[in-house]
């Protein structure tokens, strides 16, 4: 086991925390932590499938009727096969969030989901849905 000292008046804002909801100080930093963390890959799925949505009609063309993988502001991969592109983007990039993006649906409708098939999509935007490769913070795929 690591050791790390806080400093007050944090360690004691934690040791408070954890006792009012009667868990230990461990779980309440590793609750938080998975909470940041599922908030970091949410936000770069974001700023993702914001970059996607200004990539030209010409350059989205080059991709029709395959999954596009998008990570950091690029596309990464590309694919008929939504799972074989998955199961590439995972070996690899590993966990980090990588957005996806199913052939076109229509006009203005695009689906959005993790690079891996063991997460559930659940972050909408209007028409979009975009995902991250981390737990919830609360236990739910997300």
């Amino acid at each position: 086991m690591s050791e790390i000292i806080l400093g007050e008046p944090l360690a004691s804002q934690i040791r408070r925390e954890a006792e009012s909801r009667g868990i230990g100080v461990e779980s309440l930093i590793e609750t938080a932590l998975r909470h940041y963390r599922f908030q970091s890959q949410r936000e770069k799925i974001d700023t993702e499938s914001d970059w996607w949505r200004t990539v030209s009609s010409e350059i989205r063309a080059r991709y029709a009727g395959e999954y596009v993988a998008v990570h950091n502001k690029e596309v990464v991969d590309h694919d008929r096969d939504e799972e074989v592109l998955r199961k590439r983007i995972r070996e690899k990039y590993g966990k980090p969030a990588v957005l996806l993006t199913p052939p076109k649906a229509g006009p203005n409708y695009e689906s959005l989901a993790p690079a891996w098939p063991d997460h559930e999509c659940s972050l909408q935007h209007g028409l979009h849905t975009a995902c991250s490769g981390f737990e919830h913070p609360f236990g739910r795929s997300g």
